[in-house]
């Protein structure tokens, strides 16, 4: 007698090969983003914080170079050392590569 195999679901075939591509992407896409440890860095802080909120918050870790495309995205020049550390110790959720997000707008 032949043991019976259960039913595979109709995605079960092609939900691997999706998962596997989605993580590559984003692999690929996260390492374009990271900030170089030289040069301007786009800081996102918290959506509801005005411009001029976030602008001082970036000030405190170097010279402000321009908002981003929304108010509560700042592109700064960090200063060397703890200028990272800086921002995110003033509320920056995220610290991107401006030249991978197309300038970050403006």
């Amino acid at each position: 007698m032949k043991a019976s195999r259960p039913a595979r679901h109709p995605a079960a075939s092609w939900l691997l090969p999706s998962a596997l591509a989605l993580f590559s992407l984003a692999a690929a896409v996260g390492i374009d983003l990271q900030p170089a440890a030289r040069g301007p860095v786009a800081a996102v802080f918290p959506p509801w914080w005005s411009g001029a909120r976030a602008m001082l918050a970036a000030a405190s870790a170097g010279p402000v170079v321009r908002l981003g495309a929304l108010p509560f995205i700042v592109v700064a020049l960090p200063v060397a050392g703890d200028g990272f550390a800086r921002l995110r110790g003033q509320g920056a959720w995220l610290l991107l590569n401006p030249q991978a997000l197309g300038g970050c707008g403006k």
